[in-house]
């Protein structure tokens, strides 16, 4: 056990510093070029920041992948990485242009939501292509219902994810949260496809390269993620999620995301009941919230850490569970323990 875990970590520690060092040369690079987040009123920083620190989460994403197909030997097949995950890089990587692009200069929504569908429709074929009886709802629905709800699901949470990174470190904590929680759960069930492994392998590489980024993004941070990190990383966790829910894991499924999924929720109710125009860009998020009242982005940001480190342990435990009873209370606590930090981020007073 103990010499798994320690050949385990020179991979992870690899990727983490690869993408550590990368993000110090990209903040240097960002700042001469002039590619800065300046404040505005919806802002919660007070000084311009370099932003596109995505751009070293997928170029350590891309060369770990180009690293292990070198040291693999298998170099006249590309059998290492089935056609649907070299589609899936490929596709991050074509929203992370698009997005960069979006970051120094705006690209229309149209665009960028027909890229965004283009890159999910492409996936989806690929995956019910070389596995037809890829169902995301388990059978409970007709095929076809099946294949357009999980289309706007994957859609709903590249955009979900996008628009809730708004505080230094959030979506970082989001990002090797879900990973390492996708890792363990598929790590510790007693069979998993092929399909799952290589889902595995991909958030292994995704919590790395997210936690080098993290240290640069910490409070205060010296680089902003920016549309290039938050699209991208959306796609790939979104992708994840479903192959976790289509392979009988849909109750971790759920309650990995919960907290972004809780505020983002919560928040748009809230605004539809005020009378507000939902698609309008705003600062009312229950962790915007907290920070506008005096708490810090650190602060925040670990709270959320905390709850997604027993949002965990509650998916692992959920693996573990066949009585539909026991399942629906790892359900409801972990609503409740969201609903609790929501409720505590909202209920504080706003500067």
């Amino acid at each position: 056990m103990t010499d798994s875990i320690f050949i385990l970590s020179i991979p992870i520690l690899f990727t983490a510093f690869t993408s550590w060092s990368f993000t110090y040369f990209l903040i240097k690079f960002l700042s001469k070029l002039g590619i800065l987040d300046h404040p505005n009123e919806r802002s919660n920083h007070k000084v311009p920041v370099p932003v596109g620190g995505g751009i070293s989460i997928i170029f350590t994403f891309g060369f770990i992948m180009l690293t292990t197909y070198g040291l693999s030997g298998d170099h006249e097949r590309l059998t290492l990485f089935p056609r649907e995950q070299i589609a899936i890089f490929i596709c991050a990587l074509i929203l992370a242009i698009v997005s960069f692009i979006d970051d120094v200069k705006s690209v229309s929504r149209i665009l960028r939501l027909v890229l965004q569908s283009f890159a999910v429709g492409l996936c989806l074929f690929l995956i019910k292509t070389s596995n037809p009886e890829f169902l995301v709802f388990q059978g409970l629905l007709p095929d076809t219902i099946d294949t357009i709800l999980t289309f706007l699901l994957w859609i709903w949470f590249i955009n979900l994810f996008n628009f809730m990174d708004g505080i230094d470190g959030i979506s970082g904590v989001q990002t090797i949260s879900i990973s390492a929680g996708i890792f363990l759960i598929i790590g510790i069930a007693p069979t998993i496809t092929s399909a799952l492994g290589e889902v595995m392998f991909f958030n292994m590489i995704l919590f790395a390269s997210s936690l080098g980024f993290l240290l640069w993004n910490w409070q205060p941070a010296r680089i902003f993620l920016g549309d290039v990190g938050s699209v991208p990383l959306g796609f790939i966790l979104g992708w994840s999620l479903l192959k976790l829910a289509a392979n009988g894991f849909w109750i971790p499924a759920i309650i990995l995301p919960l907290y972004y999924l809780g505020d983002s929720t919560t928040t748009l109710i809230k605004r539809l009941l005020d009378g507000k125009k939902i698609w309008q860009a705003h600062s009312e998020h229950c962790y915007q919230l907290g920070v506008r009242s005096g708490m810090s982005h650190a602060r925040v940001s670990s709270y959320i850490l905390l709850t997604n480190i027993i949002l965990i342990a509650m998916a692992v435990i959920s693996t573990f569970q066949e009585s539909v009873v026991a399942n629906i209370i790892i359900i409801l606590i972990s609503f409740s323990i969201v609903a609790f930090l929501l409720m505590f981020f909202r209920g504080r007073n706003v500067n």
